[in-house]
């Protein structure tokens, strides 16, 4: 009964969560609802939690006066106005960490992919070419590159982790002041080149050319600039 709701799910959950949810406590689903209004109505004296992967505004907080959680089914909680929930009293929970692996893994795998090209090689042999033509030119390798990282927070570490193991010479930047854990001598290398309008290459990200002569002129320090295509 949607009188008996304690947790109003909101959002595109994967079947099993969802399911574990609706197992263990009396709930809601918002996008089954006829009309939404009715259904918030409906669940206000009870409902205590909100389980979404959805946005969340002051007025859906509104809607539930007993609310005092929103459990947020992701990493970030960008959709959820947390102000809001803060002037209101209502705890807001994310899931950090349940991803790092899988995104650092992916990102050395598209760096891996891109250097040796595995893509193009794999549609060049597909097409018969390799029989037709021969060998596919000869690729990049990872190992002993220069690895610049912009951002060493959870998932940029687990990167650096994995690409010790090809010998990678890494340095850092993390805007939000977190430590350079390759050495702070990364950052003053960092503004050096931008000074001199160097390319910060063979890492993650090329400083353009309006960039470089903005911080040259002191217009803004380096790890503030705009930065633009992936040179992976």
């Amino acid at each position: 009964m949607a009188q008996d709701t304690q947790v109003l799910i909101i959002g595109d959950y994967y079947d099993v969560p969802r399911q574990r949810l609706i197992d263990q406590y009396p709930c809601a689903i918002y996008e089954d609802a006829a009309d939404p209004a009715t259904l918030l109505a409906e669940i206000a004296p009870t409902c205590r939690a909100i389980a979404s992967h959805a946005p969340v505004t002051a007025a859906l907080m509104d809607a539930l006066p007993h609310l005092g959680v929103i459990a947020n089914f992701g990493v970030g909680y960008d959709l959820v106005d947390v102000a809001a929930a803060d002037a209101r009293g209502i705890k807001v929970t994310n899931t950090p960490d349940v991803l790092n692996d899988e995104v650092a893994d992916l990102a050395v795998g598209l760096m891996l992919a891109t250097c040796r090209r595995m893509i193009k090689a794999d549609a060049y042999v597909r097409a018969g070419r390799w029989a037709a033509e021969g060998n596919m030119a000869f690729t990049q390798r990872v190992w002993g590159k220069r690895l610049g990282l912009l951002g060493m927070g959870r998932i940029g570490r687990e990167i650096a982790d994995r690409c010790a193991a090809s010998a990678a010479r890494a340095r850092s930047h993390d805007a939000t002041g977190a430590p350079d854990v390759f050495g702070e001598a990364a950052r003053a290398a960092y503004e050096r080149a931008c000074v001199r309008g160097d390319q910060f290459s063979g890492g993650s990200t090329t400083l353009t050319k309006r960039s470089t002569q903005q911080c040259a002129r002191g217009a803004s320090r380096p790890w503030d600039l705009p930065l633009t295509r992936t040179v992976i």
